[in-house]
């Protein structure tokens, strides 16, 4: 099944504890549901365009692995606690890569680096990134990994959890 989300809004400045949202959500192509989030910590809520559809999609993500959180549960053998996997949290998911990839592809417009687990924006644009400017950052920063020389889906998982590099 593919489930796919359009018509993304987002709205910053109304996310308390959740991200404040809408979307519409797709299911193998066709309009299944809208889909939206105040942004106060309630789950989302849905709108059957098409109810078989949303059904089958609700289906469908509740038959799916648990999700391993990054939450530390000692209790089990990963260390991290898990959830059930269900429409919310595919949605949840979703929502979340678009945001964090909307974020990155606006500091990539600055010379962005990421070492010692943190991510540092450069005051340089990355329109002046010369050679001279990354051996004068790589010196400085020997472990250092700048996202701008990165395939874009890399630059991604580093910038998701700088802790990996």
């Amino acid at each position: 099944m593919n489930i796919e989300l359009k018509s993304i809004k987002i709205c910053q400045f109304a996310s308390e504890e959740t991200l404040c949202f809408e979307a519409k959500g797709f299911v193998n192509g066709k309009a299944a549901f809208t889909v939206h989030n105040e942004g106060h910590g309630g789950s989302n809520s849905y709108h059957a365009l098409d109810r078989d559809l949303l059904e089958q999609a609700e289906a469908w993500a509740k038959a799916q692995p648990r999700i391993k959180t990054n939450i530390a549960d000692d209790k089990d053998r990963s260390g991290f606690w898990h959830m059930d996997s269900d429409l919310d949290a595919i949605v949840d998911e979703m929502m979340t890569l678009h945001d964090v990839k909307t974020q990155l592809k606006r500091i990539l417009k600055k010379v962005v680096l990421c070492d010692a687990g943190e991510i540092y924006t450069l005051k340089a644009k990355a329109t002046e990134l010369t050679d001279a400017i990354r051996a004068s950052v790589l010196k400085r920063y020997p472990q250092g990994k700048i996202l701008n020389d990165m395939p874009f889906d890399d630059a991604l998982v580093l910038f998701r959890n700088p802790k990996a590099a």
